[in-house]
């Protein structure tokens, strides 16, 4: 197991070298994110400059020829030099474990990686080296909070490391190295989670989500989206739901039913299950406070008919189990005018998208009444349903509406056998 763990990490560091250097060796010229550059002005900071032009030397000196020992001892002298002038130097510390490595004396290069990691903790270029040199030894553990630090720092390196991360995940032994990022997630986790919800085989990404779930740390809103979507872009339908009602609080759980929250009083809006609401201006949707409403609110749907519009901005997916239902929900119009008016239909989602029921339709001002509509749901090809308040007529020239819609107490129940 520990020789497949470091083929992989080997395999990993190919690939790393490649693609994080190619885009971080920005850092070692420039420095943007605030390191040291040999071409700072003198007269600002002259013992930096000069730490900075000791380095420089030391390099040019191995460009010449890098396995000279010669060479290489009087490159060393030097960066001593620099790291005596400016002891928070991480290139001059960076340059040490570089060549200490090269020279293959492990434990002053051990030495230097720690002091280097401490003297510039947040510095891309150093902590990239410092990634570079654990990998070369083999330290999986080291490499990963390397890695950690760097993800921190610089976000332009994410799309690059994650990759590696997702493929260390899935091999058993070195998957325990991110527990603790799992436990005390680090700010780059949510996008890592989101990542690996689109990458991972899903039993690796339920591992994963249990792993979490398991955290002291609470799982946040964002992991738990993820990873239903991963669910319902696999037509896991009963299990995203599950996942999904598990994130609810006490109070909004008690709206449960075939339709959940029929009289709008959860909060719980635009998740993965629930009511879909329309953020738009025209048709401006939201819940409010109105008489005749069964509870504190009921929705509010505004239409302003300066032009023909498709409604199709209030729906709900449903996970109905096959068998013979009723739908039933109150309304009220408000100065309501429309040529065809708007009509509530519920259909199979996926496959034919049959339509199972629609109710009558809402074409002029009204009191609270009643809507009223029974169906069946098949035993095939139906496995989720969608409720959506849509145009009745499908053509442009019969879409105009303008006026005030009010929306209460839809709710689905079954319907007993015939006998």
């Amino acid at each position: 197991m520990f020789r497949r763990t470091l083929a992989l990490v080997a395999a990993v560091g190919v690939f790393y070298v490649l693609s994080v250097y190619g885009i971080s060796d920005i850092n070692s010229g420039l420095l943007k994110d605030g390191g040291e550059s040999p071409y700072l002005d003198l007269q600002r900071d002259q013992t930096l400059l000069s730490s900075d032009a000791l380095v420089r030397q030391a390099s040019l000196l191995l460009e010449q020829d890098a396995e000279d020992e010669a060479l290489q001892a009087r490159a060393e002298s030097l960066v001593l030099a620099a790291l005596r002038q400016n002891p928070s130097s991480g290139r001059a510390a960076s340059f040490l474990l570089s060549l200490y490595a090269t020279q293959e004396r492990n434990q002053e290069a051990g030495e230097i990686a720690d002091l280097a990691a401490q003297l510039w903790p947040a510095h891309t270029y150093t902590r990239s080296r410092l990634a570079e040199y654990w990998l070369t030894q083999g330290r999986l553990d080291k490499l990963v909070a390397e890695w950690n630090v760097l993800l921190i720092r610089n976000p332009r390196l994410r799309s690059k490391i994650y990759p590696f991360l997702a493929r260390l995940i899935q091999d058993d032994r070195a998957a325990a190295l991110l527990q603790p990022y799992a436990d005390n997630p680090p700010n780059w986790w949510p996008s890592f989670f989101a990542y690996l919800s689109r990458e991972l085989p899903l039993p690796q990404l339920r591992k994963v989500y249990q792993v979490r779930m398991l955290s002291p740390v609470e799982l946040g809103k964002a992991e738990r989206r993820y990873y239903i979507n991963r669910l319902v872009r696999e037509h896991l339908w009963d299990e995203a739901h599950r996942v999904w009602f598990v994130g609810l609080t006490k109070a909004q759980s008690r709206y449960s039913g075939f339709v959940f929250d029929g009289g709008f009083e959860s909060g719980v809006f635009n998740q993965s299950f629930g009511w879909r609401l329309s953020r738009s201006k025209n048709p401006k949707i939201k819940t409010d406070i109105t008489y005749g409403a069964r509870g504190r609110k009921a929705l509010k749907v505004v239409l302003r008919g300066q032009k023909p519009l498709k409604f199709s901005h209030v729906s709900q997916q449903l996970l109905l189990e096959p068998g013979h239902y009723r739908l039933s929900l109150r309304y009220r119009a408000d100065s309501f005018k429309a040529q065809r008016g708007l009509t509530w239909r519920l259909r199979c989602l996926g496959g034919t998208k049959k339509l199972l029921t629609e109710t009558k339709a809402i074409a002029v001002s009204s009191a609270w009444n009643t809507l009223k509509a029974e169906f069946s749901v098949p035993s095939r090809g139906c496995d989720t349903q969608l409720l959506r308040l849509e145009s009745t007529s499908r053509f442009s020239h019969e879409q105009s509406q303008t006026g005030t819609l009010w929306f209460d107490d839809i709710t689905i129940s079954k319907k007993r056998e015939q006998q």
